[in-house]
């Protein structure tokens, strides 16, 4: 009985923390949009804009990060094992969009058809959606942990063991996704 006490509040405590970690992680998430703010500011006091192309990539990575928050939202307020376990994929497609989106954009500068002085405020607008990625995939986790508490110290090593090991539902849906918005390229 006492070993079945102890669990428990290892469960309970292992729970708080997750809460304890989201609220940072969202405060976070207004930080950054912060900054996003900050780099829109600077791109409009300097008359700079990104190319047509270019806005139009940013618009697909930016429904993804959207489709994500809006996960986050819901796997954690309604504990959805299910969503939160999506998110991770998701965020993996997040990665490689952005890795395409900076390879289009010097592809753009070297033929003249992006703006040099717009190449910081890219580069900073990149690191920041990649941030907000990674916050969402610790939103997903903490939601995964307060669904099953035995996760917790374990995490990471989960969500590592899923890509690695080729789950179907996780390789399903960084498949979908991958497709449909890189389509939108």
């Amino acid at each position: 009985m006492e070993l079945l006490t102890h669990l428990q509040s290892d469960q309970h405590v292992a729970i708080l923390n997750q809460y304890y970690k989201v609220a940072a992680e969202f405060e976070r998430l207004g930080d950054h949009a912060v900054n996003i703010s900050d780099i829109a500011g600077k791109l409009a006091e300097g008359n700079t804009v990104f190319s047509d192309a270019c806005k139009k990539e940013l618009a697909v990575l930016l429904s993804l990060i959207e489709a994500i928050l809006d996960d986050c939202e819901v796997s954690f307020r309604d504990r959805n094992a299910d969503v939160a376990s999506s998110i991770e994929p998701k965020v993996r497609v997040v990665l490689e969009l952005v890795d395409r989106l900076i390879n289009n954009h010097f592809n753009r500068m070297s033929a003249g058809q992006c703006s040099l002085l717009a190449d910081t405020a890219f580069t900073n607008l990149m690191g920041e959606y990649k941030r907000i990625a990674a916050i969402c995939s610790n939103v997903g986790i903490a939601t995964m942990i307060r669904v099953h508490p035995d996760l917790a110290d374990h995490e990471h090593l989960f969500f590592e063991t899923l890509h690695h090991q080729g789950d179907a539902r996780y390789n399903r849906v960084f498949e979908e996704t991958r497709k449909q918005y890189f389509e939108l390229l």
